[in-house]
């Protein structure tokens, strides 16, 4: 929708030295710009709601599918959903979208028929601007009851529909909106009055005085059945199933939700972490933060905006900062300088990415990725954090620390002709004396060198064993997923048989005369 803007985040390190980080690129598919609500409807489509409770449909590419103008987007039923606008009591069908993100706008005015608000075969039951009950296919153009005045209409199943001309006398119609004939010597002298829809091949059929048949479309045999006791129960097609009148729209979208890289929160923020590796890629900084999903994540900002993100891996991309001089030397009457260097990645050469230090206020850029401060040191070392800001996100935090000298403190006198002349007059007890003092203190200097030596083989250790246990629970994991995996296509099979076997007994059923209530 907007100009795709880029957004990079990682692990905050302490830098002593220059550090070089593989990093993970975030797009901003959608900005967070004017959107209060984003819900993924379908692959790379997303229903956006605007601050005025309107509604629209945007693709990943940041382009309004369909603008904020409609009130409602109906739940998906057979990959179709639709998009209606609230008139007063009436609810007006202004374009149908399909849930690969195709939409279509309607030209024409179509009210909503109550229960029917769903395309059924491609062929959705409205009413026009003329009061008239048609049918309209996806692109909103009329295809049957143009010129009939139908009292009542139903949705299409097994290529037919019923069709009310009045309210006591109903027929069949195909999609050719022509009236489907019943012809059968078991109809001599009966006249039909009524029909339901097409269910597994039979049509149930029926005049006014208790004859009641069952209409095989596909062979074109009627057969005499009992008329059932009571009320008729039909389902949401108008069928005489036993499915129910709720209309089993198709679920949530659900595609594929990568693991590797999850939200998680820290002091009511959210941030991503890369599980694998156990790194931080966000930092802790947004309201909400949903898992990526087909490589996206919708992301809600503290100002309550929302947007969508994509995470991308490029081991060429790789944020630098390193302080030009590690030790400072500076002159008591004056501040001292303190240099360093900012390398930003390639998405963020062209963006305007923000330098600052904490509790500095005379940071300045000297050109070439060079900033410099001044003060006047507190201590002879001091530590400095640094962040980088962008398009409203903490891009990256790090420590910088510096070791402050002034000049001459170290530099030792030169020793005058007196102290000379005292030095060569000590007796040899004491230059003795002076001697040993040293190699103690070389070989106390020495003992602290090995006992270094050790701790970091120690920690070199430790290391190992913490990367050893990483791996084997790594494995742990893995196999417990494949028995997960495995368990469950053992329960999808058994319910796969359980199925069938329902659906046999079923069709034994049907064989025969069922008991209707």
């Amino acid at each position: 929708m907007r100009i795709v803007q880029y957004l990079v985040c990682f692990v905050a390190f302490t830098f002593l030295a220059p550090i070089n980080v593989v990093c993970q690129v975030l797009v901003w598919s959608v900005p967070p710009s004017q959107y209060v609500d984003i819900e993924q409807i379908g692959y790379h489509t997303y229903k956006v709601k605007g601050q005025d409770g309107r509604c629209g449909v945007v693709s990943l590419d940041g382009k309004a599918i369909q603008g904020l103008f409609c009130d409602e987007i109906t739940p998906f039923y057979h990959q179709w959903a639709l998009i209606i606008s609230h008139e007063g009591n009436r609810r007006t069908v202004i374009g149908s979208l399909c849930i690969d993100g195709t939409c279509h706008q309607f030209k024409d005015t179509f009210f909503t028929l109550t229960g029917m608000e769903f395309y059924s075969e491609g062929m959705l039951p409205v009413e026009n601007h003329r009061g008239v009950k048609v049918y309209v296919d996806y692109n909103g153009n009329e295809c049957i009851g143009s010129g009939e005045k139908y009292y009542r209409i139903m949705p299409f199943s097994e290529g037919m529909a019923v069709v009310f001309a009045s309210e006591d006398y109903s027929y069949l119609i195909d999609k050719r909106g022509q009236k489907v004939s019943i012809n059968s010597r078991i109809l001599n002298g009966v006249t039909l009055r009524h029909a339901l829809n097409a269910y597994q091949g039979l049509v149930p059929v029926w005049d006014d005085h208790g004859n009641y048949f069952n209409y095989n479309v596909n062979d074109g045999n009627v057969t005499e059945v009992d008329m059932p006791a009571g009320k008729i129960p039909f389902d949401y097609l108008f069928r005489f199933s036993g499915q129910g009148s709720r209309l089993p729209y198709d679920g949530p979208y659900t595609g594929y939700v990568d693991n590797g890289i999850k939200p998680f929160v820290k002091e009511g923020r959210y941030g991503y972490i890369d599980t694998k590796n156990n790194n931080v890629l966000l930092p802790c900084q947004l309201a909400l933060a949903m898992p990526f999903i087909d490589g996206y994540a919708i992301v809600k900002m503290p100002d309550k905006k929302c947007g969508i993100l994509k995470c991308e891996y490029d081991d060429n991309l790789s944020f630098e900062i390193s302080a030009l001089q590690k030790t400072i030397q500076y002159s008591p009457d004056e501040q001292a300088i303190c240099e360093f260097k900012v390398m930003v990645p390639k998405s963020w050469a062209d963006k305007n990415v923000t330098v600052t230090v904490k509790g500095i206020s005379n940071l300045s850029s000297k050109g070439n990725g060079i900033y410099a401060f001044a003060l006047k040191p507190k201590s002879a070392s001091q530590r400095f954090e640094v962040s980088l800001n962008a398009q409203g996100l903490e891009l990256f935090s790090s420590g910088l620390e510096y070791i402050f000298k002034q000049k001459g403190k170290a530099v030792e006198k030169p020793m005058t002709n007196s102290e000379n002349k005292n030095t060569s007059s000590e007796t040899p007890k004491s230059q003795q004396k002076t001697e040993k003092k040293k190699q103690d203190s070389k070989k106390e200097q020495e003992k602290k060198k090995e006992q270094e030596k050790k701790k970091e083989q120690e920690k070199k250790k430790e290391l190992e064993k913490k990367k050893e246990l990483e791996k084997k629970k790594e494995q742990e994991r893995k196999k417990k997923e494949l028995e997960k995996k495995k368990e469950q296509e053992r329960k999808k099979k058994e319910q796969e048989r359980k199925k069938q076997e329902q659906e046999r007994k079923k069709k034994e059923q049907e064989k025969k005369r069922p008991d209707i209530i």
